[in-house]
């Protein structure tokens, strides 16, 4: 029982170091500005353009065949 748990805890340190790590590591790197989706066109009840309809048709369609 000493081995099991102790195997456990020192995983979930392990897995909890690496997650620091990580965070340190992309905290480094440069982040991109990302550009909010306009809210107005969404809001004003504007229809989708006739590629988008067509695309999410073709997905649907496609999803469907599948199962």
């Amino acid at each position: 029982m000493f081995y099991g748990m102790t195997t456990v805890v020192l995983f979930l340190l392990l897995l909890v170091l690496a997650m620091r790590v990580l965070a340190w590591f992309v905290s480094l790197s440069p982040t991109q500005a990302v550009k909010p989706a306009s809210t107005s066109t969404l809001a004003s009840g504007a229809s989708p353009n006739e590629e988008t309809v067509a695309a999410i048709a073709a997905a649907v369609k496609r999803y469907r065949d599948r199962t």
